[in-house]
């Protein structure tokens, strides 16, 4: 129920002449002063209806259903009982929290009573008991003694009774003595016992309990309980502020000397203001954050203006410097051109002397062919008049004619065969590019580029290394890994339109993989690695353009292997091992001549998809082989090795008479027969011209026989072995010798 203080029950039950003064006074607790005069301004300043319309307001309670919700939230304190809780709630105008703190102290009072009755009903019970005990002690005062004992009484006193029960009675007198003693002494204890119970609300039996494990030591037990019960409160200080510091909690129960009343209002105390003391933090926060950004912006301001005269500055040198530059670099070319004109005189004056020099040479070397072919000539003619002499078949003169038909129509003196052309190229694609790979638009535009265009991007900018210094790592990775590079001024100021481009080793500053802004004294940066094997590194380049300030160590991207050659007669096998990085399905390993070309390899094989990884070359002549591995369908190395083979070339001429042939067997190791156009010649053993041979043929594999036909003139002839046109000697074989003209 509403409260309606006495003066104002007076006036509506006089006449209900209400003021505003006494609306305001009446409802201030409850509601306030501009909802007043809101509901006033609504009932058209009739002072009774809005007296009305306040009071409805403020008496309204909640419905039955949300009593009983108030109820089942606060059923920890059943106890007390419903009618209590519902007052409670009706006085805290239904606010749970609020509640709960006034009903606490009533729940401990209750407790606190309900345990000290039932205290006093066990003393009321222990007194009855002790009562009960000493009147049976009184009635069997005298059965104490035992037979024997009297008898031994009896004796000692020679019969005599009377000493006999004047001793039973001092004896009595000093059993009841003890035992009222005893009695005293339990007494005293279920006092204390009882006492301690009532002071700690404990049941007697718990504090005996207590009691007997502190050998009745009452100072001690009282301490355990009293340290109980402070931690009790603590407890429930500490679940009611969960919110706060324990230790803030303790020193709060420690100065009010442990009355939870006072603790809970000083506790709120201090909340309340560290709350005001937030509020003026934050607000004295707030305007120094504001100062410090006025500051702070007024700063960016004066360095904006100052970069931009310094900007001014190193443009105004930026452009003498490119004139400067320019002018050099058109004396330069001036100079150029002018050793080009003087290089190309003495070249073609050295060219005139050398073709007049090879013209005579050539002359002599007609002359002394001629002659040779002139005196041939004659011996031939020779020849065949001593054989038309000696034979004068027709036959035998036809045969002669043929055969000396074969010889001239026979191969020149630089045989040359047409070959298969090399394997077909393992490479199915074109080194990746700017445009493949990367989607970015380049960091300069065109009037920059215009500006620059004098920096010539055939040879490589080389950086000042002091301006700027950078780190990459880690410095080997696998495709599509992370880059990390890291980048420090020495002196010079930042720019905001500085850049860092990532390159392939090799590459100029134009041909860049990918790049990103660096506008800041210092900093770091991560790319993705190229998608491709090789060694890359990164450029810093200035203000927009391919001035270069520095560079970074070299970063190797791609899978780690290992080639182990070992090597059997002509057979070389490679182990691979894969030391790091992705798998490579497309790795080839091709054979290469020292120093040649990656194009230009000898043949090449792909590795195997399953252990073990191993590759197997032929190698086709003498000398050292390289062997290089590529990771992917392209000419980056991955990793190479070399082996030397050794070993002479080897011919045996032998005569089968039966098929009138010769058979000459060869191992030709010191040049490729694929490649190196190489055939082999009978030659008389006197022989030095080389077109005087009487059989030939060309060979296409390096370890075999071939045959020809026997030859029939007598004499000492050898087969020699001779490769790319040459006139030098590879082998000889062993001679044969014709003793007698073979027939047909």
């Amino acid at each position: 129920p509403i409260h309606i203080p006495i003066h104002i029950q007076r006036s509506i039950m006089t006449d209900n002449n209400i003021t505003i003064e006494d609306l305001q006074a009446e409802f201030a607790s409850q509601l306030t002063a501009s909802f007043i005069k809101d509901v006033l301004s609504e009932a058209q300043n009739d002072i009774t209806q809005a007296h009305s319309r306040l009071s409805s307001l403020v008496s309204k309670e909640p419905s039955a259903e949300e009593i009983e919700r108030y109820l089942r939230e606060l059923d920890s304190f059943d106890k007390l009982g419903r009618d209590v809780i519902i007052n409670v709630l009706r006085d805290n105008k239904w606010d749970i929290d609020k509640t709960i703190v006034a009903l606490l102290p009533l729940l401990e009072n209750k407790d606190k009573e309900e345990r000290k009755r039932k205290r006093e009903e066990e003393r009321q019970q222990n007194i009855l008991m002790a009562k009960e005990r000493a009147s049976a002690f009184m009635k069997n005062f005298y059965t104490t003694i035992p037979e024997a004992k009297i008898h031994q009484l009896l004796e000692e006193n020679d019969g005599d009774v009377n000493a006999t029960v004047e001793m039973i009675m001092n004896m009595e007198d000093e059993i009841q003595k003890k035992t009222r003693e005893e009695e005293r002494l339990r007494l005293e204890r279920v006092e204390k016992c009882n006492a301690v119970a009532i002071r700690f609300n404990k049941s007697p039996q718990e504090v005996e309990r207590l009691l007997n494990a502190q050998n009745w030591d009452i100072t001690a037990v009282v301490n355990q309980l009293v340290k109980a019960e402070l931690d009790a409160k603590f407890q429930r200080m500490t679940k009611l502020y969960h919110y706060r510091r324990p230790d803030e909690i303790r020193h709060a129960l420690e100065t009010n000397n442990y009355d939870e009343t006072l603790t809970m209002k000083f506790i709120d105390q201090k909340i309340e203001r560290e709350t005001i003391e937030a509020e003026r933090r934050a607000k004295e926060l707030n305007e120094r954050k504001e100062a410090e950004r006025k500051n702070i912006e007024e700063i960016q301001k004066k360095q904006v203006e100052e970069f931009k005269r310094l900007q001014q500055i190193n443009q105004q040198k930026a452009k003498e410097a490119e004139l400067k530059l320019l002018e050099e670099r058109r004396l330069l070319e001036k100079q150029q051109q002018e050793d080009e004109r003087l290089r190309l005189e003495n070249e073609n004056r050295e060219r005139e002397a050398q073709l007049a020099k090879d013209k005579e040479e050539e002359e002599r070397t007609f002359a002394a062919l001629h002659e040779a072919l002139l005196h041939r000539s004659v011996v031939v003619v020779n020849q065949i008049h001593q054989e038309v002499a000696e034979l004068d078949h027709h036959n035998i003169i036809l045969k002669e004619a043929i055969e000396t038909k074969i010889r001239e129509t026979g191969p020149t003196f630089n045989p040359q065969i047409q070959m298969d052309s090399p394997p077909a190229i393992p490479v199915d694609c074109e080194i990746p590019t700017l445009k493949d790979n990367h989607l970015y638009e380049s960091p300069m535009n065109d009037k920059e580029l215009t500006v620059n265009s004098s920096h010539s991007t055939s040879t490589t900018i080389q950086p000042d290394l002091n301006i700027v210094r950078m780190e990459a790592h880690p410095t080997r990775v696998d495709y599509g890994e992370t880059i990390t590079l890291t980048w420090e001024f020495t002196h010079e100021p930042a720019n905001s339109s500085n850049w860092i481009g990532l390159y392939k080793e090799g590459a100029q500053c134009k041909e860049y993989e990918t790049y990103e802004w660096a506008p800041t004294q210092k900093g770091s940066i991560t790319v993705k690695a190229p998608i491709y094997t090789g060694r890359f590194f990164f450029r810093f380049l200035f203000n927009k353009t391919y001035t270069c300030w520095g560079t970074s160590n070299f970063i190797e991207v791609g899978p780690k292997f290992k080639l182990t050659p070992s090597l059997s007669q002509n057979q070389v096998t490679l182990k691979v091992e894969q030391n790091s990085g992705q798998s490579c399905p497309y790795a080839w390993v091709a054979m290469y001549e020292p120093n040649r070309d990656h194009r230009k390899y000898y043949t090449y094989s792909y590795l195997p998809m399953l252990p073990p990884t191993e590759v197997s070359f032929k190698i086709p002549k003498v000398g050292i082989w390289e062997f290089r591995l590529f990771p992917q369908r392209s000419y980056f190395v991955a990793d190479t090795c070399q082996v030397e083979f050794k070993g002479s070339d080897i011919l045996t001429m032998e005569i089968d008479t039966t098929n009138n042939l010769a058979v000459i067997s060869h191992n030709i190791v010191s040049v490729d027969p694929y490649y190196d156009n190489v055939w082999i010649g009978i030659f008389h053993t006197t022989e030095t011209d080389i077109r005087q041979y009487r059989r030939y043929k060309r060979v296409t594999v390096d370890n075999g026989k071939l045959m020809v036909k026997a030859i029939q003139t007598p004499g000492t002839y050898e087969a020699r072995l001779f490769a790319s046109g040459s006139s030098k000697i590879l082998a000889k074989s062993n001679t044969f010798v014709v003793t007698h003209k073979i027939s047909k």
